[in-house]
């Protein structure tokens, strides 16, 4: 076959199943076929699906099948991205598609690529159920009522802003209030809606539905709500939002907080002073405090006396310790019991977890770095907690690594108690051509969010911790920085210039809530592998010989998806890191609630100074809402052709609506053909 000339290759395919010629020339077939799709071509989504259904469906050696099904699954999600293939000596070469230097074309190319797995999840029967349920009219306390019901018709909100431009600015201040009344509603488990009564939950999700890229649960904690339209019936939805566990490590939003490893240390060193030096010593006792070592004393793994004196020899023993139960637990990883719910756990229950092969390697290999840290400080010069001393531990390597471990630690419990990253945030139709969007952003920085954090997690356990120290742990969340990323990797989005005057919410301040742009990611990352690959990928990992790496148990490890991934693509021979480099970086925003958002997430400081008062959340929240209508709303409202726009969402029937999903239409016989659900 001819394949035409390609940009220099990034990386090379080199499966393991070459050394079988006849299931290798198989493999080269699906490969070529890849090829001649012209993936920029709108009917390339469903020839690329076909062809590989038709590869994963057919029967090759068993000892092979696993790693065939999962390697040719990952060329098809490259091949809809337009990656390009060349069959050489050497195996496969990969090559990624140049980004595109004009914004709007990038972002087509991106929106394209989302897609792929947003279409595929709302072909999945159970979705399509769970659509054309919320769109059925049921009988409510006001008269029939569905998901419809929760959505504004463009036409009336237009009808009422085109009045505007005839009244004076005053007029027009006030005339807003009355077409546009925001306020926050938080999704409860087993709401319900008092105006239509479905469940908030499930009105959540259906506008979910129409963003345009898939939804992925995200581990930890979670806190979604819903913006509403107290103006009208049924106080349709403006937008939604929801609040997740961030990302461990992210370098733009922690040199931005200050506590990026070099960066830290070199803080200390230009500010010695006896807090932070009291910090240092405080913060590693605590730390140690925190871990469980009863059973590790009992086997002779770790004395009290190493405990308070840790040698070298104490150091290797704890990581020998920490490796062999590693080893046992991705033999033997028992996931029932660390996937059962942990909500009212006793302190035995807890040891058991505790006791783990999981958590046994964890406490040996975090004791084994706190007690090095404290070995290399004595040796550092670090007697007491003084600038001197501090000093002179900062002054040498030892010193220095020591203070970053402690760091490292105390970033652990901050950054999964105070930050909470926005995973979803945007307004629905027709809210959505007023600028909607910048309104939910603004909104998440009211108290109201920071109180429902705190009530909601006030009194929930800390599993990681918990199952650290063989009892239960519950630490205050204090809700201090927000960060997210755009879905694309240029400006302007929702998050531009959003910057909230707090003298707009409280008198004689000069400070502002802003949403800093902190820089770009690096354009890594796993969403462009569809659910169908992870499946394969499940099902290649579940037969190696040495134990999962990845069982998806909380404590494992962070990103389980990412790692899974990773791990599946190096045994079929990819290049992982060319292969997860998507190209698409995105924009990194941070948001600080406080004044003191590094002394609160090193624990330096246990009173926060929140920009904003925090004593009546819901003016706040109302205060917010009128600086967006003055600031983004009025303007917007005085264009005639956006009006325009927002007319075209109507309710009359046949509704066509931008808040409603729109399942792709594609044949029964296609259905059974991908074998959605």
């Amino acid at each position: 076959m001819s394949i035409a000339p390609m940009n220099p290759t990034v990386g090379i395919l080199k499966p393991q199943f070459r050394t079988s010629r006849k299931l290798w020339l198989r493999f080269c077939e699906y490969v070529e076929r890849f090829t001649a799709v012209d993936s920029s071509s709108p009917e390339s989504d469903g020839v690329i699906e076909t062809v590989r259904m038709e590869a994963l469906n057919s029967k090759v050696s068993h000892l092979h099948q696993a790693m065939f099904s999962a390697t040719v699954s990952v060329l098809a999600d490259l091949r809809l991205q337009g990656w390009t293939f060349q069959i050489t000596k050497a195996g496969v070469e990969l090559q990624r598609p140049l980004s595109q230097l004009d914004p709007d074309l990038e972002r087509t190319r991106i929106r394209r690529i989302h897609a792929v797995n947003r279409n595929a999840q709302l072909l999945r029967d159970s979705v399509r159920k769970f659509v054309k349920n919320m769109e059925k009219s049921r009988l409510g306390r006001d008269g029939w009522v569905s998901i419809f019901s929760l959505m504004r018709d463009g036409r009336e909100l237009a009808e009422k802003l085109k009045k505007l431009p005839s009244m004076t600015s005053d007029e027009q201040i006030d005339n807003l209030r009355g077409i546009v009344q925001p306020y926050i509603e938080i999704v409860a488990e087993k709401a319900v809606c008092e105006h239509t009564g479905l469940r908030l939950g499930d009105v959540w999700r259906y506008f979910r539905l129409t963003w345009t890229n898939e939804y992925q649960t995200v581990p930890g904690r979670n806190l979604m709500l819903l913006v509403r339209d107290a103006s009208t019936q049924y106080h349709p939805i403006i937008g939604i939002a929801s609040l997740a566990s961030p990302v461990v490590h992210l370098t733009n939003r922690d040199e931005w907080i200050g506590w990026a490893p070099r960066q830290f240390v070199e803080m200390l060193r230009d500010n010695p002073t006896v807090a932070w030096a009291k910090w240092v010593e405080d913060s590693l006792n605590s730390l140690l405090n925190e871990i469980y070592i009863d059973d590790l004393v009992k086997g002779k793994v770790l004395s009290k006396h190493e405990l308070k004196f840790p040698t070298e020899d104490t150091i290797a023993k704890l990581e020998e310790e920490s490796a062999s139960s590693r080893a046992e637990h991705r033999l033997y990883p028992s996931k029932s019991l660390h996937k059962t719910p942990a909500g009212d756990l006793s302190d035995d229950e807890w040891l058991v977890r505790t006791e783990s092969h999981l958590f046994r390697s964890k406490r040996c290999s975090t004791l084994a770095d706190l007690l090095r840290a404290k070995y290399r400080l004595k040796n550092a010069g670090f007697k007491k907690p003084s600038c001197e001393h501090l000093l002179k531990a900062l002054n040498t390597s030892e010193g220095r690594q020591a203070i970053e471990t402690i760091r490292k630690q105390v970033k652990a419990i901050h950054i999964g108690n105070d930050v909470l990253d926005i995973s979803v945030c945007g307004a629905v139709s027709p809210y959505s051509d007023l600028i909607g969007g910048k309104l939910i952003a603004m909104l998440l920085t009211s108290p109201e969010i920071i109180r429902s954090y705190s009530r909601r997690y006030g009194n929930s356990n800390s599993i990681i911790a918990s199952c650290m120290a063989g009892r239960r742990i519950s630490r205050r969340p204090r809700l201090t920085v927000l960060t997210t990323t755009s879905l694309y990797g240029a400006e302007p989005n929702q998050y531009t210039r959003i910057k909230i005057p707090v003298s707009t919410i409280a008198q004689d301040s000069k400070s502002y809530v802003e949403y800093k742009r902190l820089g770009l990611t690096r354009g890594q990352g796993s969403y462009h592998f569809s659910a169908v690959t992870v499946d394969a990928i499940e099902i290649l990992i579940s037969q190696t010989t040495n134990g999962r790496t990845v069982n998806s148990i909380f404590g494992e490890g962070v990103s389980p998806r990412l790692r899974k991934i990773r791990c599946g693509l190096d045994l079929c021979g990819f290049p992982s890191d060319v292969v997860l480099t998507h190209g698409s970086p995105r924009i990194v925003y941070g948001v600080s609630l406080t004044s003191n958002p590094l002394d609160a997430l090193t624990g330096r400081s246990s009173r926060l100074k929140y920009l904003v008062s925090q004593d009546d959340p819901k003016q706040v929240t109302s205060s917010i809402s009128e600086y967006w209508r003055q600031r983004w709303l009025l303007p917007r409202a005085l264009r005639p052709e956006i009006l325009d726009r927002v007319s075209e969402h109507s309710l009359v029937m046949p509704i066509e609506h931008g808040a409603r999903v729109k399942v792709p239409r594609i044949l029964e016989d296609e259905l059974l053909k991908f074998k959605i659900d």
